[in-house]
């Protein structure tokens, strides 16, 4: 597996999702991220996700 770089759907910014993420990821049966880390600390900053 190698790192692929994923485009964020809020900003548009360009986020690495590392070898090592991905086998996180499909460990625990979870699709890759569609926000970039940044948006998704906003996100819990603005509480629209409970995490």
């Amino acid at each position: 597996m190698e790192d692929i770089k994923i485009k964020c759907i809020l900003c548009g910014k360009i986020f690495l999702f590392t070898a090592s993420e991905q086998k996180w990821y499909k460990k625990r049966g979870l699709n890759p991220p569609k926000r970039c880390p940044d948006c998704i600390e906003q996100e819990r900053i603005k509480g629209l996700r409970d995490w």
